[in-house]
């Protein structure tokens, strides 16, 4: 929520900043018909046209940096916002709150229309936005959110109701410097937390109480453990080991405590009910079977 709220406040210093404080991106950002900004992990097609880049007002302590440039007399802008997020397509409401609640009086956000895409890279979205201005004028906002460790924002403000062809060519040339720096380290989601929390306390407790039963069996001279339970129990720690380390790889280093305690959850488990097994093939004998010694 806290992301698309940021993204809503960006989106709309954009379209009502002040023009005057522009100034050329310097020219060793320009290579080959492409602008690279090697500070901010990006490249896209220069369009052979004037880039002019400036500060954005900072949106609650995370700085924002327009480029802009005009072709055929249509602004193109790029928005790196210093945030780091993800956005789906899934918090449409939310991203037009934001701008409701930062547009000037008289102004309105119309309909947003989101959607996965993966243009211009993998787990992208696309939007369109309708903006009435006063005067029954209709402004039409198309755009492309990279979300990852910066967020940004393609843009082109139209009154075409469809999307221009030009700009989604311009679009689709933006790529990452680095893309591994774009990533964000993994975090579970509260329900997640909660799922493994759940599950790791009842596999506690089941150990738990399970070895307490477990001892209580093999005082009374039940079967202990044999070398191949040992074996068998030793094989599944190395099994979860690799899952944890390829889950960590996955997710992110982050993920490993978590799924650790979780893997030694399921292997206490995994041992007391292997226990149980034996305590059911192997009873202790009842006394009332026991043959008293003669008198």
């Amino acid at each position: 929520m806290k992301t698309v709220l940021l993204l809503g406040l960006v989106y709309t210093h954009a379209l009502l900043a002040q023009s005057g404080d522009e100034m050329p991106v310097p020219g060793e950002w320009l290579h080959d018909g492409r602008l690279m900004v090697s500070e901010f992990n990006f490249s896209i097609n220069s369009l052979e046209a004037r880039w002019l880049y400036r500060r954005l007002p900072d949106v609650r302590g995370h700085s924002a940096t327009q480029f802009a440039a005009e072709v055929s007399g249509e602004s193109y802008l790029l928005i790196v916002l210093e945030e780091g997020g993800r956005m789906d397509a899934q918090q449409t409401k939310s991203f037009v709150e934001g701008m409701q609640r930062s547009l000037p009086q008289g102004w309105k956000a119309g309909d947003v229309l989101m959607e996965p895409t993966n243009t211009p890279v993998p787990d992208s979205i696309k939007f369109r936005a309708t903006l009435h201005v006063p005067g029954d004028e209709t402004v039409y906002n198309y755009g492309y959110v990279v979300s990852g460790k910066r967020i940004f924002m393609l843009l082109i403000y139209s009154r075409a109701s469809m999307e221009p062809p030009e700009f989604t060519r311009f679009a689709s040339s933006f790529n990452l410097l680095t893309p591994s720096a774009q990533e964000l380290p993994f975090v579970f989601s509260q329900d997640a937390i909660r799922l493994i929390s759940d599950v790791t306390g009842l596999l506690m407790g089941f150990g738990a109480f399970a070895a307490v039963s477990d001892w209580k069996y093999m005082k009374k001279g039940g079967v202990k453990a044999t070398k191949v339970d040992r074996k068998r129990f030793l094989i599944a720690m190395c099994l979860a080991a690799v899952v944890v380390v390829v889950s960590g790889f996955q997710t992110g280093i982050r993920a490993i405590p978590a799924f650790t305690i979780l893997a030694i959850s399921f292997l206490i488990a995994f041992w007391e009910l292997d226990r149980w097994r034996i305590r059911r093939s192997h009873p202790l004998p009842s006394l009332t079977n026991v043959t008293p010694p003669p008198v």
